[in-house]
């Protein structure tokens, strides 16, 4: 659950949980900052939204892939396609779908500081997105702005962590399928 309080100027706040009938819980401690909490696996954004704190660098654009990476992956992918056209003796597409995360689509709902640290460099799924592009019979879709611009129809991940919900899965299902139809309509 969530819960939203009035920030104190400094110092943490004295969580405990009771339900009737029986004692209240051990108290829990948390720094003020929303940042600093007992879980640093948790970064609080606006709307109460929790960002997975290792997608930070992604968000902020610091960990992008070197060439030498950006390479291995297109080999591996090259030869993936290869096998399946073996396996299968057609001249099989492969498309690719990698979902953006939440702090990606909800960009404006992260902490101040940290939105005003964003790299103008490409993010590694852009590099990924167009490292895959450049493959022959690859197909890499990009949804972030369908997502983005999705957001206002429902909750695309779920408030807590970084899963899709049942409509952020739809999108990701009709971009598959919207691609799939250009060459197979039926």
């Amino acid at each position: 659950f969530i819960v939203t309080v009035k920030r104190p100027d400094s110092g943490s706040i004295m969580l405990t949980s009771a339900e009737k009938g029986k004692s209240p819980s051990d108290a829990v401690y948390t720094d003020t900052s929303g940042q600093n909490s007992s879980n640093k696996q948790t970064i609080v954004g606006s709307g109460s939204r929790l960002f997975y704190s290792e997608t930070v660098d992604d968000f902020l654009r610091n960990n992008t892939f070197s060439d030498k990476h950006l390479k291995y992956i297109t080999t591996n992918v090259n030869r993936t396609l290869a096998k399946i056209r073996t396996a299968t003796g057609k001249k099989t597409q492969l498309i690719i779908l990698c979902a953006p995360n939440p702090a990606t689509v909800y960009a404006d709902q992260m902490p101040e500081d940290l939105i005003d640290q964003v790299s103008e460099s490409q993010s590694r799924l852009e590099q990924f997105n167009a490292a895959m592009n450049e493959i022959n019979g690859v197909t890499a879709l990009s949804i972030t702005d369908a997502m983005t611009d999705a957001r206002n129809t429902g909750k695309l991940y779920y408030q807590t962590d970084t899963h899709w919900t049942e409509i952020g899965a739809y999108y990701g299902y009709r971009a598959i399928i919207d691609e799939i139809a250009k060459t197979s309509p039926s």
